[in-house]
């Protein structure tokens, strides 16, 4: 009995997810010859010849694909995927602002602008992250892409916004967490800094990066026996940390001096 096409991209994912790609392109020529109308085994076709670093064939079967189907978006994304492989970023750009005039909240093409974006320099990366986190406003990685970034640079007031939506978006991550409450932090918001730092350490009680900058938070706020007790299991935690913990504590008005390194130690070991 002679297998439907159907049946025949079913194998070849099967073999392509076994890492058997020269079974599996068989199987993909096979029921993109079979069945001229489908436009899925030729795109899947063109994929496996990409990831097996044929980009001129994949190429053509890719075109195929679009000729069986020009309005499937997610043909003209590997369209672009491939593209980019081949050097061509330029086409794969305008292939995906294309798609995403039709489709804005098509998260497949932002992901791979933001990477063609990378290649560009900063004004590029910057309006390709914000136009994925305006288009996709339940997606997390953008909000916590943008965030990240401008906090690099230094633009702690700007980065609150949009890694406060990440955080809302992960509420179980204590990296996000984290990361809003260093923004926070350094744009003087000393008591959300607090609540986020701790939130992070709920998470994941171990961040010993979170207890120094609670510690700190705590300390510039003036509430000194909680910074102590912050930077105390952060000691004990992790001890190559006392060099940071005693700059911290040497910058801070704590109304209390430890003149040796010893003596601190003791404290933080009580």
């Amino acid at each position: 009995m002679k297998a439907r096409p159907a049946d025949l991209v079913l194998a070849a994912l099967q073999q392509h997810r076994a890492g058997r790609l020269p079974a599996a392109l068989a199987l993909y020529r096979q029921a993109a010859k079979e069945d001229k109308r489908d436009a899925l085994a030729p795109r899947l076709l063109a994929l496996a010849l990409a990831a097996g670093g044929d980009l001129q064939e994949a190429l053509r079967w890719i075109e195929e694909a679009l000729k069986r189907d020009p309005a499937a978006i997610e043909t003209e994304a590997a369209q672009a995927q491939i593209l980019v492989q081949a050097g061509r970023q330029d086409v794969a750009r305008k292939v995906l602002e294309q798609l995403l005039a039709r489709r804005p909240d098509f998260a497949p093409a932002h992901h791979l602008l933001v990477h063609i974006a990378t290649m560009c320099g900063t004004p590029s990366f910057l309006k390709a992250l914000r136009n994925a986190a305006t288009n996709l406003p339940q997606k997390s990685w953008p909000h916590q892409q943008l965030g990240r970034f401008l906090a690099a640079g230094g633009d702690y007031k700007q980065a609150v916004e949009p890694l406060a939506k990440a955080a809302s978006l992960r509420p179980n991550d204590a990296d996000a967490q984290y990361d809003l409450g260093v923004a926070l932090q350094e744009s003087g918001q000393t008591q959300a800094a607090i609540s986020a730092y701790r939130k992070a350490l709920a998470l994941q009680p171990g961040m010993v990066r979170a207890r120094h900058n609670l510690a700190s938070a705590l300390q510039s706020r003036g509430d000194i026996r909680a910074a102590i007790a912050e930077y105390t299991d952060a000691y004990k935690r992790e001890p190559a940390s006392f060099p940071r913990i005693a700059q911290d504590l040497a910058a801070g008005s704590t109304g209390q001096v430890w003149l040796r390194a010893g003596d601190l130690k003791a404290k933080l070991s009580g």
